[in-house]
């Protein structure tokens, strides 16, 4: 077992507020113990801001504290949280109503790994286009996460096409699904074909996957943030009809709160 997921396994078990607590003091130790880190994030946010973060200590400390509670609640919420989930404030849902299949992305940034749950639970037949861990420890772990309530992972193009394929009635279980939903997170993506944008910084790589995949099959392509404010979870949903207006979308959410962004690991 490696030291990740046997970090997974024990913040699962934790009670809830303790469970917080925990991946924020984890995440302050592992950026203080990891110099090429730091240093990525103060670069990349020197590419977006056009400064370097100030303050000093405390940006360090609001990140740790953000991005704690953010997985956290990722963690948590699926197991010993659902009503909260069901009480979800979604913005642009009327926009997810036009469609009946559509590609959503998303990028590692607030609560994303809670938007398959929200809408699984909110009727939607759920697909995550998973990529492959080298931990495998840690891959069974987020399979099991992942796959809660009828959520379903998919790693191969054939598999996504097919998914989009499909014709109404959507059976999931006993029930018949609202539509169609396949999920890609696009930052942090290597060893496959990118898109160059120049937002949110210049020579910002994302997936080029989704983008092909929605030409080819026809749907659109909505573009979903998951946040909290005032102990709600808050997701804003909007259509993006390009990658360069995605980028820009992606900079004004890292303008208004960029202690939610994972910052490193995007070069």
């Amino acid at each position: 077992m490696s030291i990740t997921s046997a970090i997974f396994k024990l913040v699962k078990k934790l009670p809830f507020r303790l469970a917080i607590i925990f991946c924020q003091f984890v995440i302050f130790t592992y950026l203080s113990f990891q110099k090429q880190y730091r240093k990525e994030i103060l670069i990349n946010y020197q590419k977006i801001f056009g400064a370097y973060p100030p303050l000093g200590i405390w940006f360090w400390l609001r990140l740790a504290f953000r991005l704690g509670n953010n997985f956290g609640v990722m963690v948590k919420m699926g197991e010993v949280n659902k009503k909260i989930l069901d009480k979800t404030l979604i913005y642009g849902e009327n926009i997810l109503y036009n469609y009946k299949k559509a590609i959503i992305v998303s990028f590692h940034y607030g609560l994303w790994e809670l938007l398959p749950q929200i809408f699984q639970r909110l009727g939607y037949k759920t697909y995550i286009a998973a990529s492959v861990q080298a931990d495998k420890s840690l891959e069974s772990e987020l399979f099991r996460y992942r796959s809660q309530n009828g959520v379903k992972l998919i790693k191969t193009i054939s598999e996504m096409k097919h998914c989009l394929k499909q014709s109404p009635p959507w059976a999931d279980g006993a029930k018949q699904a609202k539509g169609i939903l396949l999920g890609f997170v696009l930052d942090n993506t290597r060893k496959t074909k990118r898109l160059c944008l120049s937002e949110p910084y210049p020579n910002f790589f994302i997936l080029r996957t989704p983008f092909v995949l929605a030409k080819l099959a026809k749907v659109p392509i909505l573009s979903m943030f998951c946040y909290q404010r005032n102990n709600q979870i808050v997701v804003d949903i909007d259509e993006v009809k390009s990658p360069a207006m995605l980028g820009k979308r992606l900079r004004n959410y890292l303008k208004r709160s960029p202690e939610d962004w994972i910052f490193w690991g995007k070069q």
